[in-house]
């Protein structure tokens, strides 16, 4: 476990314990792997919108 600084169900700014690898790695909460999900479809998204307006 490592010590984490941030947001977490609506409380701000605050020191955390939370599960990483043995290279401090953090592991995803539950919320995150939902914002990456989104964050990488949008970057396909918007891929595609380029591809198109070059072709």
């Amino acid at each position: 476990m490592v010590r984490w600084q941030g947001a977490f169900k609506g409380v701000d700014d605050v020191v955390w314990l939370r599960w990483a690898t043995l290279n401090d790695t953090l592991l995803p909460i539950d919320c995150e792997p939902i914002k990456q999900e989104h964050q990488r479809a949008e970057q396909k998204r918007q891929r595609t919108y380029y591809f198109w307006q070059i072709a």
